[in-house]
Order: structure tokens, then C-alpha cells, then sequence
């Protein structure tokens, strides 16, 4: 005759079954409150509550204090022992990982990536990873590792040297953008061809330039040229226009649409949480104009730890990212 357990209800607390696996696994309540500081009262009551909760008797005191178990405690012992031992394991390697990452690791990524990017999630690194310490640096081009002292970097632009490992992360488009104060202010373009009559941030070719720069001798400067995709035909339209201020960092230009004055050309990546929040609305939404490819940049050879966990990291956060 099969004994057959009698689950019932959601109340069911499983730490008690645990519980009851590692007294059976030791022998003895005295012995289990020994391992796990606790009182043999604290024990007795425990599997007394899970009887009561499975309307079922689990163990039989024998002499001497040495425990046997009902056939219904053999069937949830049978049930649940190999769970209990995988969940032992798994903690242990958890742990075990902890504390093999540790050390110091030096990133160098663009500062609106971070900010946009890792930052909101990179308190869970460290709680997750208490004895790593990070150095971050904010760089916008080209990285030399070796030259700069850096462990890994994330760029949109791909190194000279032949010594690193390189892995595209993901590409994203820019948009246009603009507040909903600047729209009522300034009117909404319908058409690419409509732009040369709003204000737009332009872009400097110069890319050693890093200044905001505003006046009237940008000729040499500055890209007078908009490339307009449209996304359901893949046509592109060429815009000529000329722009009184000019941003030589692309990613620097995202605040000038907060003081309500202009439309700016972003990337999705950055602009998407503040879309979804109603702070900017997108001009042309059926149109991209140009997109950036960013890059996970290492050395070759042993990677340590830290540097795989941090990497795993950053590819979770780039996945966290909604995109549009």
C-alpha cells in the first residue's frame, strides 16, 4: 500500500521541510540545534507545526534519542532530500563565486553611457560583488588599453591595436527630439524638408574640437548635412541646414532640450526612459537619422573574475534598455 502525502493549502512553510530533511539527515534534535544554534525546543516545534500543517506523522522517537520516520516521513524525505542537496550546492557555488570575485578593475566608457546605461543598476554589482572595487573614467573616443591602463572599455569607436578582443554590444538609431513646450512654442515639423525652418543642435565634424561652440565661422566646423531614413521605405532624404550652435560630442547635446528651445538629434539608447515618461516627444517618429555601434573593448589573454562578472554585468544592463 503506497502512503501518499496529503499537501494542503498555500501556507505550507518549506523551510520546514528542509528542516526536517537535516534532522533525519543528522539523527538526532540535539545535534541539529547544535549545527544550526537553535534550541531542540525551537526544532520540536517546528516539525511539530509541519505535522500538523500535512495532517500526517513524520518521525518516531526511539531510545536514546535516535529518530526513525513514519512511512509518510520516508516518502517526503525521499521527496525532498535531492532538492535540499542541489539547494546546498547552489548556495555553495553562489558563494563560492562571491568571494572569488574580488580585485580592482579599471573601465573607461563614454559618461552619458554610464549614466543612462549601468548606473541605475550598478548597486546590484556591488551588493552581489562586495569585494570587487571598480574605477570607472570617463572617456568619449578611441581607448588604448594597454597605453591608458585599462582593463575593459565600451566605445563607439574601434582601436588601433590588434592586441584587444573586441564584441559589438548593440547599434542604435538616432532620433529627433524635442519638449512638449517647445512644440507649442515652435510648431511640429510634418516632413525632413520642413526642418530647415526649426532649431536644430548641429553636429562638429572637427572631432578633436570638444567646446561648445556658438557664433557665425562654423563653415569649417560643422556637418551641414541631415540624413533622413525613413523607416518603412528605407529612403533616405538629404537635408542641408545651418545651425547656429554646434556640439562636437554627440552625446553631449542631450540637455540643450530641456530649456525648451531646440530640437535635438539623440540617441534612442539615452532617450527612450524619458519618452516613456512623457519629457520629450519624438519629431518624425517614421524617420532615423544615422545610428552608432557601441563596443565591449578587452585585453587578450586570462581575464580574471571580476572582469567576467563585470562584463556579464554590462550586457544585462544593455538588455534592461528599452528600445523603440
Amino acid at each position: 500500500m503506497k502512503t501518499r502525502l496529503n499537501l494542503r493549502g498555500n501556507q505550507l512553510n518549506y523551510d520546514d521541510i528542509f528542516l526536517f530533511v537535516k534532522l533525519i539527515n543528522v539523527g538526532s534534535f540535539s545535534t541539529l540545534a547544535k549545527i544550526l544554534n537553535i534550541s531542540q525546543a525551537t526544532i520540536s516545534r517546528r516539525i511539530q507545526n509541519l505535522e500538523s500543517q500535512l495532517h500526517l506523522q513524520l518521525i518516531r522517537r526511539h531510545s536514546r534519542g535516535m529518530l526513525g520516520m513514519t512511512p509518510d516521513g520516508e516518502v517526503l524525505y525521499a521527496r525532498f532530500s535531492e532538492q535540499e542537496r542541489i539547494l546546498g550546492s547552489a548556495l555553495k557555488e553562489v558563494i563560492d563565486r562571491q568571494s572569488l570575485v574580488k580585485g580592482t578593475l579599471k573601465i573607461a566608457i563614454p559618461l552619458l553611457l554610464y549614466n543612462k546605461v549601468l548606473a541605475p543598476h550598478i548597486h546590484i554589482f556591488q551588493e552581489n560583488y562586495p569585494d570587487a572595487k571598480l574605477i570607472i573614467s570617463y572617456a568619449a573616443g578611441s581607448v588604448d588599453l594597454l597605453k591608458d591602463n585599462f582593463d575593459l572599455a565600451v566605445s563607439t569607436s574601434l582601436p588601433a591595436s590588434q592586441t584587444n578582443t573586441i564584441k559589438l554590444l548593440n547599434s542604435y538609431h538616432y532620433r529627433l527630439y524635442a519638449t512638449s513646450e517647445y512644440i507649442l512654442k515652435y510648431g511640429q515639423p510634418n516632413t525632413p524638408e520642413e526642418l530647415t525652418q526649426h532649431k536644430l543642435i548641429g553636429s562638429s565634424i572637427n572631432t578633436v574640437e570638444k567646446y561648445l561652440v556658438v557664433g557665425q565661422s562654423l563653415d569649417k566646423l560643422i556637418d551641414k548635412h541631415l540624413e533622413a531614413t525613413n523607416i518603412n521605405n528605407n529612403k533616405t532624404t538629404i537635408i542641408d541646414y545651418n545651425p547656429s550652435i554646434c556640439i562636437s560630442n554627440a552625446f553631449a547635446n542631450i540637455d540643450m532640450i530641456y530649456n525648451n528651445n531646440y530640437i535635438v538629434k539623440a540617441l534612442d539608447l539615452f532617450m527612450n526612459n524619458d519618452l516613456a515618461h512623457g519629457k520629450v516627444q519624438l519629431i518624425l517618429p517614421e524617420y532615423t537619422f544615422g545610428s552608432s555601434k557601441f563596443y565591449l573593448i578587452r585585453n587578450n589573454g586570462i581575464r580574471s573574475r571580476l572582469e567576467q562578472a563585470f562584463v556579464e554585468f554590462i550586457e544585462k544592463s544593455f538588455a534592461k534598455c528599452t528600445y523603440i
